[in-house]
């Protein structure tokens, strides 16, 4: 068994967001995709603007980011009318609720850490640890775990049960800042730190989580680095599909990524089924069997349980004053 691997996960994206903003001059306008392309990926532009539309950011010139055709963003504390006259304020034409001449008021000159492309260039060293056997003590848990999120809150729960009996062993949450916003493919900087905050590696269980293992763009999803990062057993069990090419309809169907098999879309009782990958230091095979053991439903029950508690958990979040 292998130490435990380190990775980014203190990343504050959300504060990198802003600082790009605050760089925006007067009279100028950024579009989501030059902030997201200057943080190191552009698919992380739809991120962007999430960001500035839920987190209160009214210390930053929120009004001077626009959509990639010019079309003014808005956000909960700035409407588009009051967006328009700050503009405007700023010399800035408007015309049809869209910046007149996008590339003559455009700006792209960031000075921010090219974060994104660091993260992937970290996730490209760490898969290089992933066990892909049967490389643990025989399990007497499965534990499932999910999250859930409101603005810039996170909900972590994990759910234990009994492989035996099947019976639930534990439930336990927790709650914490968020401060990356889900992007495709770099969804462990933001769920690894609040999986932390209920993992004991006194449990000696699998993981299994919500997300993909090796059957993702780089060949390390979530259950891949919280496994590799964590030093534990884990299977990527997502509810859909990220990359690959699907052979067959049948209960346990092949995912090929450049014609290797990464993954089974496993649904026993038909309907969608999961999307099961190896996370670390467990086979494919052993993977579906034990999914195959926990789906009393399309989704294995511990990681059904563990969504019905972290969306518990966010919901009275969202209710306290």
């Amino acid at each position: 068994m292998s130490p435990s691997a380190s990775c980014s996960e203190d990343v504050d994206l959300i504060g990198l967001i802003f600082e790009a903003v605050g760089q925006i001059p007067e009279g100028k306008v950024s579009t989501y995709g030059d902030i997201a392309k200057a943080m190191g990926d552009v698919r992380a532009a739809k991120a962007v603007a999430q960001v500035l539309w839920d987190v209160d950011c009214q210390e930053v010139p929120r009004h001077r980011v626009v959509s990639a055709d010019g079309t003014l963003g808005s956000c909960v504390a700035i409407s588009v009318s009051e967006v328009t006259r700050r503009l405007m304020e700023e010399g800035v034409f408007i015309h049809n609720g869209r910046i007149a001449s996008l590339e003559a008021t455009r700006f792209a000159d960031f000075h921010i850490p090219s974060v994104l492309r660091q993260l992937q260039a970290e996730q490209e060293a760490l898969r290089l640890s992933v066990v892909d056997s049967d490389d643990f003590p025989r399990p007497a848990c499965v534990s499932g775990l999910d999250a859930s999120y409101t603005k810039d809150w996170g909900c972590v729960a994990l759910v234990r049960m009994d492989l035996e009996s099947l019976e639930v062993v534990e439930a336990r949450s927790a709650v914490g800042r968020v401060r990356f916003p889900y992007i495709t493919g770099y969804l462990a900087y933001r769920e690894l730190p609040l999986i932390r905050k209920v993992f004991s590696d006194r449990d000696g269980d699998i993981l299994l989580i919500d997300g993909h293992g090796i059957l993702h763009p780089r060949g390390f999803g979530v259950a891949s680095q919280v496994g590799v990062c964590l030093d534990v057993a884990t299977i990527g069990a997502a509810k859909s599909h990220l990359v690959g090419a699907i052979e067959g309809d049948g209960p346990k169907a092949k995912v090929m990524v450049d014609g290797e098999l990464k993954g089974i879309r496993l649904s026993p009782k038909g309907g969608k089924g999961i999307f099961v990958s190896v996370g670390h230091r467990i086979s494919l095979t052993t993977a579906c069997a034990l999914c195959e053991r926990l789906m009393i439903g399309r989704i294995p029950e511990p990681l059904r349980l563990a969504h019905v508690l972290a969306t518990r958990r966010r919901k009275e979040l969202e209710i306290e004053p």
